[in-house]
């Protein structure tokens, strides 16, 4: 008999033609992974956000694991509830081989239930952790290919008017072969004009380009920065702007020059950073300029995950 996703107790003001609209797009994935909580084993919660908690989940339909987004949709207002289900619209509509794969959602005892691709490698931010911990630096060829397979990512939300507004080391998921998946679209914004966005400040703090500290108008040259924020973490193991509280990190981000990458790494690799992080967003270059300019004329990929497991095997 086929099961159909619980829909009890949905929050009044949810519209319900959007409940609905989620148990059409997902029927076929009911079928295949699972309709219900009760069909997921929770092995272990691999961390919480600010709108719901994330777990590590085993399907009884295939066998195979997830991730399970659980959000408490009575919790939040009205306007919280519309993003949460605007998180899973965006992800449906993403099919890249580096962006976490959606599978499906439901509602069930008001929570918003949404099922996606678990990434057996972690996160970059444990990845760099792990390096500092050992005093080693990432080979540069990685630090290029994982850039590389990170602007593939943001290129492909750029092309779907997407904004994801909160890049960082924590949000870049990683395969069992260490290949990276951009995850995390909870706070991401769908951007349908070429007038510039104005309005509440978002993303993580180290990560904020100078127009939002400042809150003036931005665009997709935000999750440019964001971007070389990342790559400056991965070469230089600490973020290129800090600060003892808010105040003077966001002085540091509009006014100061990040400091010298180590030394073993190029030239090239500095420009790069260095113009993903100009201050003046209109110096950004977008994301298509950034893949035609430094990754198109590069080699085929290379696999990464040699040199990473041997840094992460190693005691």
């Amino acid at each position: 008999m086929k099961q159909r996703p619980t829909t009890a107790k949905v929050p009044k003001t949810i519209d319900q033609r959007e409940i609905q609209q989620l148990h059409d797009l997902d029927s076929r994935q009911y079928q295949l992974i699972g309709s219900n909580l009760s069909q997921f084993t929770i092995l272990n919660e691999l961390g919480k956000g600010s709108y719901g908690v994330v777990y590590k989940v085993k399907s009884s339909m295939d066998g195979n694991i997830y991730v399970l987004k659980k959000i408490n949709l009575t919790h939040l207002k009205p306007k919280h509830q519309a993003e949460a289900l605007k998180e899973a619209q965006l992800l449906r509509k993403l099919k890249h081989p580096n962006v976490i794969t959606y599978y499906m959602s439901f509602i069930e005892q008001d929570n918003l239930c949404i099922i996606m691709e678990y990434a057996e490698g972690g996160d970059l931010q444990k990845l760099l952790k792990d390096y500092k911990e050992r005093r080693k630096f990432m080979q540069e060829e990685t630090i290029w290919e994982m850039s590389r397979e990170l602007s593939s990512a943001l290129q492909h939300l750029h092309e779907n008017n997407i904004i994801h507004r909160d890049i960082k080391t924590l949000n870049v998921f990683l395969t069992k072969d260490k290949h990276v998946k951009l995850g995390d679209l909870g706070v991401s914004k769908i951007f349908n004009s070429d007038t510039a966005l104005q309005g509440t400040r978002v993303g993580t703090p180290l990560y904020l380009s100078p127009e939002l500290v400042q809150h003036q108008p931005y665009d997709y040259k935000v999750d440019i920065w964001a971007l070389g924020c990342v790559v400056f973490y991965m070469a230089a193991l600490e973020p290129p702007f800090q600060g003892e509280n808010l105040i003077a990190l966001g002085y540091s981000i509009v006014n100061r020059a990040p400091k010298a990458l180590p030394p073993q790494y190029s030239t090239r690799l500095s420009q790069f950073i260095w113009k993903l992080l100009e201050k003046i967003p209109a110096l950004r270059p977008s994301i298509s300029e950034v893949n035609t300019i430094y990754f198109q004329q590069r080699s085929q990929p290379q696999r990464i995950s040699q040199q990473i497991l041997l840094i992460t095997q190693t005691t």
